[in-house]
C-alpha cells in the first residue's frame, strides 16, 4: 500500500543530460518506433474488447435482475388477478385473457431494456415462471369454481331448510331433491363422499327435527294435537322412528311432555276456575232470587255464559226455574205464600224428594222471608224493587228550611201514599217507614250532635210535614232504633197535650210537651252522651243518680200491669220517665242529694211522659199525656157499643195500640158473638 507523502521527501528535477544517437542507433529507432505503433494498435484492440467483455457483462447482470423482478411481477400480477377474481371484478372466464395481458405488460415493464439476444436466453426461464403463475392462477380459479358450486350447494341447502318450515312442506320431497342436487353439485365442489353423505344426512335430520319442532311449538296449546305429537315420536311404528335418531326424538319427546303437563295444569286450573267462578255465579243468583228482585234478561244472558260447560250449568237452568216460581209466590199474599211453603213442606216429608227439591223449597223460604222482612222495614225498597222506580233522595236540609217545606211536603206526600199503599195490600204488619235506610241513619248522626232544643224542633218539624201520627210514629223508630227515649220524646212532641201541673200555693201550671220533651232529651244527654255530644263538650257522663232498682220499684208501683206482656215497652218508657226526671233534676241546678229519689219530682216525672189510668182493677195507658181522667172517660163511652155503655167507667181494659183498647173479662179479652175480642177505640 502506498502512503501519500503529501509535499514531504519530493525530489526536484535532475539535470538535462544530452546523449548523442548514431545512424545505427537511429534504425533501431525507427524500429523501436514501428514495433511500439504496433504495440499501440494492439493495446486498442485489447481494450475495445475488453469494453465489450464488460458490456457484455453488464447486460448479462441486468438480464439477470430483469429475470428476477419478472418472477415477482409475474407473482404480483398473479395476486392482482386472484383480488380481483375474488372480489367478482373479473369474472373466472376472462381470467385467461387477463393472464395473458398482464403477462405481456410484465414482460415490456420488466425485459424492456434487456438486449433481444439475451431475451431470447431468457425465453425459457421466462415462460417457466409464467406457465407456473398460470398454472397456480388456474388452480385459484378452480378453488373459486369449487367454492361458488360448495356456496351454491348451501343455498339450495339453506333455501330447501326454509321451505322445510312452511306449514304443510313435504318434507320427503326436499330430502330427496337436496340429495340429488348434493349428488350433482358436491364431486363439482370437490366436497369428499364421506362428507358430502354426512352433508345430506344432516339435512334431513334437520328438517324432520325442526319440522317436529316447529308442531311442538304450534300444538302447546292444543292438548290432541301434543298427545297425537307424542305418540308419533314415542310408539315403536310412529311416524318419526325412521326419520329422528333416538337422541333427537328423547329431545323432542322431553319438550312435547312438558307442553303437554303445562297445558293440561293449564286447563285443569282454568276449569277449576271456571268451576269456581261458575258457583260464585249460582250464589249470585241465589242472592239475586233472595232479594225477590227479578232479574233483567242481560244479566240471565251473562250467568249463562259464566256457567256453561260447568258442572253448574244443570244448577243454572234449575235457578231459572226457581225464578219464576219465585216471582209467582210473590204475587201473591202473604197467606198464599205461607199456606203454598207449608204445602210444599207437607209434600217432602210425606213423600220425599231430592236435595234438590230441599234446596228449592229453603231458596223459596229465604226469599219469603227476606221480602217479608224488606216489606215490613224497608218499604220504600221493597217498592222499588217490585216497580223498578227509584225513590227520590230527601235531602235532610230541607226539614229546617221553611221555604222548603212545600217541597219536603211533596216527597214525603209521595212515600207516605206509597207506604200506605203497600199497608192497605198487605197488612199492618207493614211498617210505615217513609225514610230510606241511608237516610234514617244520617238524620240519627244529626240528632246525636244537636242540643235537646233543636232536636225537638227537628221532631216537630218532621211530624209538621208527615202529617200522619202512624206514619211518624214509624218514622221515629227509624231514626232511633237504639234511642228509646229519643223516639218517645218525638211522639210527645206529636201528640201530647199541655200538661197542667197543680200548684197549692200558686194558680197551676200549664207545661208544653215540647217542653217535656227537650227535658227528657236533656236528661239523655246527660245520662247517655252521643259520641257528637262528647265531642261537642269534651266530658263524659258524671251525672248522679238515685239507685236504678230504687227507681223501676216506683215506676212499677204507678204502673200497675198497663204494660203487662210487654217487657220491652215497659223498659223504654222507664228510660224516658229516668231521662225525664234527670232534665227536672238539670233544670233545677240539680239535687243537694242526687242519690235520694225526689218522690215529687220523680212523679212529675211520670205525669209528664206517662199517662197511666187505673179502671177496673186493670191498669192502662191514655192516649195522650194531658188528658184527665174524666175526659178519657167521655170519650171511651162515646166509642162503646149501646150495651157496654153504662159500664163505661167501669171496664177494664188493655192497651193494644197507643189508642185502641181490648176490654178484659177476668183475665181474658171480651169478645163478641163472632167470638173476635171487642176493640175500641178512643180519640185524644
Amino acid at each position: 500500500m502506498r502512503i501519500p507523502l503529501g509535499n514531504f521527501g519530493v525530489r526536484g528535477p535532475d539535470p538535462v543530460q544530452h546523449t548523442r544517437i548514431s545512424g545505427d542507433g537511429i534504425d533501431a529507432a525507427a524500429r523501436a518506433a514501428q514495433n511500439l505503433g504496433n504495440t499501440g494498435m494492439q493495446i486498442a484492440g485489447d481494450v475495445l474488447l475488453e469494453e465489450r467483455r464488460k458490456k457484455e457483462e453488464d447486460d448479462r447482470s441486468r438480464a439477470s435482475v430483469a429475470v428476477i423482478g419478472h418472477q415477482s411481477a409475474v407473482q404480483d400480477a398473479v395476486d392482482s388477478l386472484k383480488e380481483r377474481l375474488s372480489t367478482g371484478e373479473l369474472s373466472r372466464d376472462k381470467a385467461q385473457e387477463a393472464f395473458t395481458g398482464a403477462m405481456t405488460k410484465v414482460r415490456e415493464q420488466t425485459m424492456g431494456e434487456v438486449p433481444h439476444w439475451l431475451r431470447e436466453q431468457a425465453g425459457v426461464r421466462l415462460q417457466g415462471s409464467e406457465q407456473r403463475a398460470m398454472l397456480g392462477l388456474n388452480r385459484f380459479v378452480d378453488g373459486l369454481r369449487r367454492d361458488e358450486l360448495a356456496g351454491n350447494l348451501e343455498t339450495i341447502r339453506d333455501t330447501m331448510a326454509k321451505d322445510a318450515g312452511r306449514p304443510g312442506a313435504d318434507i320427503d320431497k326436499l330430502n330427496a331433491e337436496f340429495e340429488t342436487a348434493a349428488k350433482h353439485l358436491g364431486p363439482q365442489a370437490g366436497i369428499g363422499t364421506d362428507k358430502l353423505g354426512k352433508l345430506v344426512q344432516d339435512f334431513k335430520d334437520r328438517n324432520w327435527f325442526n319440522q317436529a319442532q316447529a308442531r311442538a311449538m304450534s300444538a302447546r296449546d292444543s292438548l290432541d294435537d301434543l298427545q297425537a305429537l307424542e305418540k308419533e315420536l314415542s310408539d315403536a311404528d310412529g311416524y318419526y322412528v325412521g326419520r329422528l335418531d333416538t337422541e333427537k326424538r328423547n329431545v323432542l319427546i322431553s319438550s312435547v311432555i312438558s307442553h303437554r303437563m303445562r297445558l293440561e295444569s293449564k286447563i285443569q286450573l282454568t276449569a277449576d276456575r271456571r268451576e269456581a267462578s261458575a258457583e260464585r255465579t249460582i250464589a249470585k243468583i241465589d242472592q239475586q232470587i233472595a232479594s225477590g228482585v227479578p232479574a233483567t234478561p242481560d244479566m240471565w244472558v251473562q250467568w249463562e255464559k259464566e256457567t256453561l260447560g260447568t258442572t253448574q250449568a244443570e244448577a243454572f237452568r234449575d235457578r231459572i226455574r226457581s225464578e219464576e216460581e219465585v216471582q209467582r209466590l210473590l204475587r201473591e199474599p202473604p197467606e198464599k205464600q205461607a199456606a203454598f211453603l207449608q204445602e210444599r213442606e207437607a209434600t217432602l216429608l210425606q213423600g220425599g224428594g231430592t236435595l234438590r227439591d230441599r234446596a228449592n223449597l229453603d231458596r223459596l223460604k229465604r226469599v219469603v222471608d227476606n221480602t217479608r222482612k224488606q216489606l215490613q222495614e224497608s218499604p220504600l225498597l221493597f217498592a222499588q224493587g217490585r216497580t223498578g222506580e227509584s225513590v227520590k233522595p230527601l235531602d235532610l236540609g230541607m226539614l229546617l228550611d221553611p221555604e222548603r217545606g212545600k217541597e219536603v211536603a211533596g216527597l214525603i206526600g209521595e212515600r207516605v201514599a206509597t207506604v200506605a199503599a203497600l199497608r192497605s195490600q198487605y197488612g199492618d204488619s207493614v211498617k210505615a217507614r217513609v225514610l230510606l235506610p241511608n237516610e234514617a241513619e244520617a238524620l240519627g248522626r244529626t240528632l246525636d250532635k244537636l242540643a235537646p232544643d233543636q232536636q225537638v224542633e227537628i221532631f216537630r218539624a218532621m211530624r209538621q210535614t208527615i202529617g200522619d201520627d202512624v206514619t211518624y210514629q214509624g218514622t221515629l223508630s227509624q231514626i232511633a232504633p237504639d234511642s228509646p227515649v229519643k223516639a218517645l220524646a218525638g211522639a210527645l212532641v206529636a201528640r201530647g197535650t199541655d200538661y197542667v201541673k197543680s200548684n197549692v200555693f200558686s194558680p197551676d201550671e200549664t207545661i208544653a210537651a215540647r217542653q217535656t220533651a227537650q227535658l227528657a232529651l236533656l236528661g239523655e244527654s246527660l245520662l247517655n252522651p252521643t259520641k257528637g255530644q262528647k265531642a261537642t263538650d269534651g266530658k263524659t257522663s258524671t251525672w248522679i243518680m238515685p239507685k236504678k232498682a230504687d227507681m223501676l220499684r216506683r215506676f212499677n208501683d204507678k204502673m200497675g200491669d198497663a204494660f203487662a206482656g210487654t217487657p220491652q215497652a215497659m223498659d223504654s218508657q222507664f228510660e224516658f220517665v229516668q231521662a225525664t226526671y234527670a232534665g227536672l233534676l238539670a233544670s233545677r241546678g240539680g239535687a243537694k242529694n242526687p242519690e235520694m229519689i225526689d218522690a215529687a219530682l220523680f212523679e212529675q216525672a211520670i205525669e209528664r211522659t206517662t199517662p197511666v189510668m187505673k179502671q177496673g182493677g186493670a191498669s192502662f195507658l191514655k192516649p195522650a199525656v194531658g188528658m184527665s181522667d174524666d175526659h178519657f172517660r167521655e170519650k171511651l163511652r162515646a166509642a162503646l157499643p149501646d150495651d157496654l155503655k153504662p159500664q163505661y167507667d167501669r171496664l177494664p181494659l188493655r192497651n193494644v195500640r197507643s189508642n185502641q183498647y181490648v176490654i178484659l173479662n177476668g183475665a181474658r179479652p171480651l169478645t163478641d158473638a163472632a167470638g173476635n175480642p171487642v176493640i175500641v177505640t178512643v180519640q185524644p
